[in-house]
């Protein structure tokens, strides 16, 4: 995942010489994937116990 931010990080400060802003927006860049990959699969769970127990009404 620090690989993946690390670019658009650098983009992002590119115009700035300022080492503790670059850290800020990789640990943020880095925390919101690891966030969002660790809630998609739950999400997609969620999703399928919904879409399963509407297709078949008549099983509880």
């Amino acid at each position: 995942m620090v690989a993946e931010n690390s670019v658009g990080a650098l983009a992002q400060n590119s115009q700035r010489d300022n080492g503790q802003n670059l850290a800020t927006d990789l640990g943020i860049g880095v925390a919101g994937s690891g966030l969002t990959r660790a809630i998609t699969p739950l999400l997609g769970k969620a999703y399928n116990a919904v879409v399963q127990r509407t297709a078949s009404p008549g099983i509880n």
